[in-house]
This record gives C-alpha cells, sequence and structure tokens, in this order.
C-alpha cells in the first residue's frame, strides 16, 4: 500500500509535466517587474496559481504575464481551443550601475499555507547568498498535519529539501533535484539524494522521494536510482552524452543522446536506449519569426527500466506547428499519439484565425480524435471582434462519430476590461459531445484541480491528452474510474470577474464560475465549482493570500458529492539579518543622447518608485535617494512622463542597501518613414517591415496607403520585409534585406517597389506569332495555339496576332487577362491545312466544327458554291499539319491533310 502510494506521488509530477508538454511544452521565464505577452487563439480567461510571483491578464490575441517577484508559478489559461498549462519562472534582476554590483548578502522568502481540505499547514524557506566564488541556494518545504494523522504518513514530514552550491560552471545539490537528464533516463524526476554537474559530467544518486502538482506535496513510493553520463562536445553548437543508470530491482538502461541548440531558435535531440529491448526518444522546438515547432516523440518497450511506475512504457508523441500569416493571423496543427495503460489514444488537428482587419478575426478547423474503438471529428467555425477594451465572439462546432449522425454546438464567449476591474465569460452548448469524468478519491482537493480539467477539455484533443495522462493515474489506484462517453446534451458556464488593486497595495480580488451540464439519456449530471482568491501586499515585502472553493457533483437519482475547502498564507521577503538594520538606495537619471551607457552630463526629471510604496521625484541634477530601506532586496523603477522618451538602459531593477544605481534616457529616437508600393506606384496594405540588431526587432504594417513609420534607437539596424505578410498578385523575391545607418532626430526615407504580377494568355492559330505593341514583345502559340505573356506593365496594350489586333486594358494591381485572337493564315508556298468535311448541309458542318473545338481545335468554316468546308487554319510544314490531324483522329474525327489552296 505505501510502495504504491509513493509512485502514485510520481506519477502525479508527469502527470504535471504532460500536461504542460501537451498544450505547450516550453517553459516560460521572465525577470522581475518584465512583461510578456503569450500568443493565443481566442483567450477568454487567465489566472496564476501564484499571483504574488506572476500576474496574468487575458487579451484579443493572448495572455499577458507580468512578473512581480522571484518564484516559480504555473499560469492556466482558457481560450476556445481548451485549456492550457505553463510553468513561469520568475528571475530577479541585476542591478544597472556603473560598476560591478557588490556581493549579496544573505536573503530569501519564507512562507506558510494553509488548506482545509487536507488539513495541512505547509512551510517553505528559501536563502541564498552570492559572493564572488559563487552562489549557495537552501530551500526546505515541511508539512504538518492539524487533523487526524493518516497510517501512512508522519505528523510531521519533510516534503522536499536541497542544499545548492553553484561554483563557476559547477553545481554540486544535496538532498532533493528535479532531474531532467535526458527523455528515456530520467525526465522531470524528483531525487533525493546527491547531483553532480559541470560541462561535462551529470551525475545522480539517490531515492524518488516526492511530486508536486500545483500547490500539493504527495509522496511516492522510494526507489533507488544511481547513475549519470559524460557530454562530449561534437561542435560549438551540439554534444553526444552517453549515459547509464541503474534502478533498484527494474535494471539499468545504457543510452546515448545526442543534442543541438541554435540560441533560442532551435533546440533538437535524440536518444537511443537498451534496456530489456531497444527504446528511442526525439525532440524538437523551433522559434522562429513567423514559424513555431514542437515535437516529442517517446518510445519505451515492456520490461524497459523506469524510475517507478510514474513514468510510462509504450509509445506517445505530440508535435504541433504553428505559423504566423498576413495581418496577424495564424495558422497550426497539432497532434497526439500514445497507448498507455491498455488504451491507444490518437488525435490531429488544425487550427486557423484568420484576421480580416484589426477589429475582426475568423477562426475555423478540424479535429479528429480516436479512444480506444470510439472516434470523434468535430468541425469548428467562428467570428470574433476584438475592441481596446475587451472582445467577444461566437463558435459554431460540428460533430461526428461513428455511434451518431452528428450534432451541432455554439459557444459565446466575450471579456471587457475597465480600469482595474476585468470580467470574462463564455457559454457553450453542444450536442453529441465527448464528455471525460474523473473519479478520485483521498485528496479531494486534487480532485477539484482534475475536475477543472475535466470540465475545460472541450475538444476531442484535449480529451486525448487528458485520457492519456489520466490512464497512468488509474493504473496506481488513485483514480477511481475514467469514463468517457457521448452526451447527448451537454451545457458549460464560465464566468470570471477580477479587480487589480494599486501599485502600492498589488491587491487582488478574483472570482470564478465552472459550470458543467451533462445530459444523458437516462442520466443528467451537474458539476459546479466557485472559487474566490485575495491577495495583498501588507508592506513591501509582505504579502498575504486566501481562497475559497466550493466544488458540487451531483447525478440524478445518486448522492451529490460537495467539497468546500479554503486555503490561506503569508510570504516574507527577508535577508539573513532578519531586521538588522537599514540602509540608503540612490542613484541617477542620466541623459544618454549618445546611447553609450555614461551620462551626457545632464540630469533627466522623473519619478523614482521604491517597491511601489515609496515615490520621489529626482533633483535637478537627475539624482534621487531612498533612505531608511531594509537590508534586502527591493524593487526600483523610474518613469519618465515625457511621450518621446526612451530608455538606454533597464527601467525597472532590483536593488539592495548600498547600490548605486543608474538610469539613461534619451529624448529624440531616429525614424523611419516608407511606403510599400507597387510598380505602378499604388500602396500596398498590410506588409509587415522589420527592423532587426541582434536580439532587439521592431516590426510595422503598412497602411492602406502603403505608408509605414517606425521608430528606433539610432544605429546600424537590417531592414527586411517579412515575404509572408506580402499579399497574394506580389512579386516578393526583390524584397532583400539591406543594412541602414539610423542617426538622432533624422528621418529615413525608403519605398520598397513589389511589382503587381500581371499576365495576359490566351489561344489563336498554332505557331502563330502573337506581339504585345508598343512593348515590341513577341511570343509564337505552341502546336495547341496556347500563349502567354508575363510581367506586364499597367496601361492600355494592343495585341496583336497577324492582321487580327485586340485593344486591351491592363490594370494596376494584379491581374489575370485572357484574350483569344485569331490569326491570319499566313500564306507561303508550301502551308498545309487538315480538312475535316465538306457538307451540303450547313447544320452537320456547324456539328463538325463544334465537335473540333470541343476537343482543343481551332477551324474556319466557309461555304463556297452548294458545299459548306469545315478545316483547320494552315500552318507552314507538313509535321504540324500531321499533328492537328492526330489530335482531331484521337477525338474520332475523321480528317485529311491537304495543300493550302488546293
Amino acid at each position: 500500500m505505501r510502495a504504491a502510494a509513493t509512485v502514485l506521488s510520481l506519477l502525479v509530477a508527469l502527470l504535471v509535466a504532460l500536461l504542460a508538454r501537451a498544450d505547450d511544452p516550453r517553459a516560460l521565464s521572465l525577470l522581475v517587474s518584465e512583461t510578456q505577452t503569450v500568443p493565443m487563439l481566442g483567450v477568454t480567461a487567465a489566472w496564476a496559481i501564484d499571483a504574488t510571483i506572476v500576474e496574468a491578464a487575458a487579451q484579443h490575441d493572448g495572455v499577458v504575464l507580468s512578473a512581480r517577484a522571484p518564484g516559480a508559478t504555473k499560469v492556466i489559461v482558457i481560450s476556445v481551443t481548451g485549456q492550457h498549462l505553463y510553468d513561469v519562472t520568475v528571475s530577479p534582476r541585476v542591478p544597472s550601475g556603473a560598476g560591478v554590483p557588490r556581493p549579496r548578502t544573505n536573503g530569501g522568502t519564507a512562507e506558510v499555507r494553509y488548506s482545509s481540505a487536507m488539513r495541512e499547514v505547509q512551510n517553505s524557506v528559501a536563502l541564498r547568498r552570492e559572493d564572488p566564488r559563487g552562489r549557495t541556494e537552501v530551500e526546505v518545504r515541511t508539512i504538518h498535519q492539524t487533523g487526524a494523522r493518516q497510517a501512512d504518513r508522519a505528523q510531521t514530514s519533510v516534503a522536499s529539501a536541497s542544499v545548492r552550491l553553484f561554483r563557476r560552471s559547477r553545481e554540486l545539490t544535496l538532498f532533493d533535484r528535479d532531474v531532467d537528464h535526458s527523455p528515456l533516463t530520467l525526465s522531470a524526476t524528483p531525487l533525493r539524494g546527491v547531483h553532480y554537474a559541470d560541462p561535462h559530467w551529470r551525475l545522480h544518486a539517490g531515492m524518488t522521494a516526492y511530486a508536486t502538482y500545483r500547490s500539493f506535496v504527495i509522496p511516492v513510493e522510494r526507489q533507488f536510482v544511481a547513475g549519470g553520463g559524460y557530454a562530449f562536445r561534437a561542435s560549438a553548437r551540439s554534444t553526444i552524452t552517453p549515459s547509464l543508470f541503474a534502478y533498484r530491482g527494474q535494471g539499468t538502461v545504457a543510452s546515448l543522446m545526442y543534442d543541438y541548440r541554435d540560441a533560442d531558435r532551435l533546440f533538437a535531440r535524440g536518444e537511443i536506449g537498451f534496456s530489456k529491448g531497444l527504446g528511442a526518444a526525439a525532440e524538437l522546438a523551433y522559434d522562429g519569426d513567423v514559424d513555431r515547432v514542437l515535437a516529442d516523440v517517446r518510445y519505451r518497450p515492456d520490461g524497459f527500466a523506469v524510475a517507478g511506475s510514474a513514468t510510462p512504457r509504450g509509445f506517445f508523441g505530440d508535435a504541433s506547428w504553428t505559423h504566423d500569416y498576413g495581418r496577424g493571423s495564424t495558422w497550426s496543427v497539432s497532434s497526439t499519439a500514445t497507448r498507455t495503460a491498455g488504451l491507444r489514444v490518437l488525435s490531429a488537428g488544425v487550427d486557423v484565425d484568420h484576421r480580416l482587419d484589426p477589429r475582426v478575426a475568423l477562426t475555423g478547423g478540424a479535429t479528429w480524435a480516436q479512444f480506444g474503438d470510439a472516434r470523434s471529428i468535430v468541425a469548428p467555425a467562428g467570428v470574433r471582434f476584438d475592441f481596446t477594451r475587451g472582445s467577444f465572439g461566437a463558435l459554431y462546432r460540428h460533430t461526428q462519430s461513428q455511434t451518431n449522425e452528428g450534432g451541432r454546438g455554439i459557444r459565446l464567449f466575450g471579456r471587457v476590461s475597465r480600469g482595474r476591474f476585468h470580467a470574462s465569460a463564455y457559454g457553450d452548448h453542444q450536442q453529441n459531445a465527448p464528455t471525460l469524468d474523473v473519479i478520485l478519491s483521498e485528496r479531494p482537493d486534487l480532485a477539484v484541480a482534475l475536475a477543472e480539467l475535466g470540465i475545460e477539455a472541450t475538444s476531442p484533443a484535449d480529451i486525448a491528452r487528458a485520457l492519456r495522462n489520466h490512464a497512468i493515474l488509474a493504473e496506481l489506484g488513485f483514480i477511481d474510474g475514467v469514463t468517457l462517453e457521448l452526451s447527448p446534451a451537454r451545457t458549460q458556464l464560465g464566468l470570471e470577474l477580477s479587480w487589480l488593486g494599486g501599485a502600492t497595495s498589488r491587491q487582488q480580488l478574483r472570482a470564478r464560475l465552472l459550470r458543467n451540464v451533462s445530459e444523458s439519456v437516462s442520466a443528467r449530471t451537474i458539476t459546479t465549482i466557485v472559487s474566490m482568491s485575495y491577495s495583498r501586499a501588507l508592506t513591501g515585502a509582505t504579502d498575504v493570500f486566501a481562497s475559497w472553493t466550493y466544488w458540487r457533483a451531483e447525478a440524478a437519482g445518486g448522492e451529490a458529492r460537495v467539497q468546500p475547502f479554503v486555503e490561506a498564507g503569508v510570504r516574507q521577503r527577508f535577508d539573513g539579518a532578519l531586521g538588522g538594520g537599514t540602509g540608503t538606495i540612490s542613484g541617477m537619471v542620466f541623459g544618454d543622447e549618445d546611447l553609450d551607457g555614461r551620462s551626457d552630463g545632464t540630469g533627466v526629471a522623473a519619478e523614482v518608485e521604491l517597491d511601489g510604496l515609496r515615490t520621489q521625484r529626482t533633483r535637478p541634477d537627475g539624482t534621487f535617494t531612498f533612505s531608511g530601506v531594509s537590508r534586502g532586496a527591493h524593487r526600483v523603477a523610474v518613469r519618465v512622463l515625457q511621450s518621446t522618451a526612451y530608455f538606454t538602459t533597464p527601467s525597472r531593477v532590483e536593488a539592495e542597501p548600498g547600490d548605486r544605481l543608474s538610469f539613461g534616457v534619451a529624448f529624440t529616437p531616429a525614424r523611419v518613414l516608407g511606403r510599400v508600393v507597387d510598380d505602378a506606384g499604388d500602396g500596398i496594405a498590410g506588409v509587415r517591415v522589420l527592423l532587426a540588431r541582434g536580439s532587439q526587432r521592431i516590426a510595422a504594417t503598412s497602411q492602406s496607403n502603403g505608408e509605414i513609420a517606425i521608430a528606433a534607437a539610432p544605429g546600424e539596424w537590417e531592414l527586411s520585409l517579412v515575404p509572408d505578410s506580402v499579399p497574394p498578385g506580389y512579386e516578393a523575391a526583390r524584397s532583400a534585406a539591406r543594412r541602414v545607418m539610423l542617426e538622432r532626430a533624422q528621418v529615413l526615407r525608403f519605398e520598397q517597389v513589389l511589382p503587381a504580377l500581371r499576365t495576359v494568355s490566351g489561344r489563336t492559330a498554332p505557331q502563330a506569332q502573337v506581339e504585345l505593341r508598343p512593348l515590341g514583345r513577341r511570343v509564337r502559340a505552341d502546336a495547341e495555339g496556347r500563349f502567354l505573356f508575363r510581367s506586364l506593365p499597367a496601361g492600355p496594350l494592343t495585341l496583336a496576332c497577324g492582321k487580327d489586333e485586340r485593344l486591351i486594358d491592363v490594370p494596376r494591381g494584379p491581374a489575370a487577362l485572357t484574350v483569344d485572337c485569331v490569326a491570319a493564315p499566313t500564306v507561303v508556298a508550301a502551308a498545309y491545312v487538315v480538312q475535316i468535311g465538306a457538307y451540303r448541309v450547313a447544320s452537320n458542318a456547324a456539328a463538325a466544327a463544334a465537335r473540333a473545338r470541343a476537343a482543343g481545335i481551332d477551324v474556319v468554316v466557309e461555304s463556297i458554291g452548294a458545299l459548306t468546308f469545315v478545316h483547320t487554319h494552315g500552318v507552314e510544314s507538313h509535321a504540324a499539319a500531321t499533328h492537328v490531324a492526330g489530335r482531331l483522329t484521337r477525338a474520332g474525327i475523321d480528317a485529311v491533310i491537304r495543300r493550302s489552296g488546293s
């Protein structure tokens, strides 16, 4: 029993990793006070598990994350494509000073959190110390049961503990560490023991000890694991790592891994391993300007040694490709496949978010999924309207499965914000909807967390991933039942209200409602989850938070399951002295018009804020001083009121008493003004122009008249057009990147000409010469009489086929004109015609001509006396006449070759 409970927790940890990987495997990293936008289709709600670390806000094109304090948490996002889970890590900033930052003193955080569901008090302490030799980090997390002690758990236990020593490029960790060595050995596996890493060696030995899910800590079955690998540098960007790991009671794994990394754009690795069978794994992550590709494929045969039964055997894979195009449009394709716990799960889908203009976007796509023997196809189509303070839209879905004739569904969603108030809501009704019912035991708080996933898994792809992950827990007996069925009708409602206070108190009040009603032929199931949370800062270093959750699940004829619980806590940031004195943080806001990072000798009037609690104006020389500042880390932010100003250094930093900070400001940026036009001088809208310098990128989109305006820092940049943004019908090959030098307060003007693609094509007599006047361009028609002129200018032209002339007007924009003309027969001594017949009845001649023209042969019908002749135009050679006669014969039309005029 104890062994099963131990392995169970490890599986829950893997569940978290797989859930994050299934939706977006990239972990997000921010610096304190940094803001980052995560692009996503149709976001309706977003919230952070711990809002004191990072704040999350929904907007029409994604989620805005604002980092508040160092730490790690998870962010949950609800969109029209389902639920997405992100791991977010916030790191402290290095202060921007003129000299080398002085060594850090002791610092850290302490947190106490109580949950009534399990009647547990969780205590965590994290300490750090930085000095010239390196960095030391200590973390301890304990759990104390306030209620009746469970038989297999102590009243007070150490859930996790670690001591990490960083010296130059080496790391030594004692006790707990999340090990991510390779996909086939240890992947996101918590291990309690000894860990060592340097540029070559990675060594780990210890026992599996615990697992986490959101804020939950769960003990797992102990299993000894030891091993490591040695990384050989194959090139500047790639390594080869052979590894060997031993798992007590299961055997060993020998593997060879190759990984390649190209800065932040491309990461790829592949691994093969042997342990009572051959396993393999591959991962790929590419993040380009307009494309993002993610793939993860793993296979372990039965008997393959793993760290407990939490690591699944068998095959699973996830892949996705997202592409940006046009004026903010996106399409993406994704797939998932696995066979775990005897269940085969497959899904594939495509999603499109096509923006018609800045306010209107169309969404659509299709998803196919298979759960065991059950199959389902969902095809959505919708529209979204985006405004400055909100958005709303509708999504229609058609569901088809092998057990029914299909069902319809509609989803309405919207969000609005005004000042500090934000609200979002959605309503969803679907017929023959795939539903997931997960029945858990032992942990009511964890049951609520997974119930939320079940409610939000509305698409076949979401349910496919959830089934795959829940099947792992079912093997352990932690989940009492997993049921997938098609409900004749399902109605879902979601509502989130939030109020965000000012910078001083950092208050947040959130209320959330989720309601799911599934109706079957004989039963009606209702699940309701209501939650409220509140957090605020008591001081610059103290935050408190509390939440209340009510979960109710009831079925017709059965007893309702109800679970209300509360959670509350306090977090304190401190240093090793714990109140041992105060100090001063000072600095200067200076003019930096030459962008060299040093003062130009002038001070800048600005507003400086300390921890969001104390604010002061700079003196005339740009200096400022905060006295009586408690020891430890503090946040300093600078604001300059002039709209034309921009910072040449970070405007938000973290500092300690004794630090002297420097902030550079420039007021006169360089400007780029240009037009994107076609060869007729007309503006082209929707073309994206990119200024790039290192990792800096500034983009702008051409307006309806083709004009573009960009403000940027002076210096050398690379100016280019994004080829995928060029509308169809224009030649993008000439939009090569160019180096430009931007000067302060100067305007760089440019014009990018993208020729419109204009063509004239048609049919005339075979082998006839066709001319475009006054261009003087000539082409000869092929044996079937087809001709084509490319790359034409706009304006009037004359198309001449012998004596037959046609006046055409080529439009200013892209055009493909079709003009058929008849060339006058060329009189030569040895000309031939192909005669189809001579008819006394004119209607018979007309029918023969129609048959010939249907076969693609242009013919002449002429009457001479009492006969009507049907024949082709003259050709210059017998070979050409033979070719035409052969085509007529294959069409079932008799033909005779004769000399012209005979």
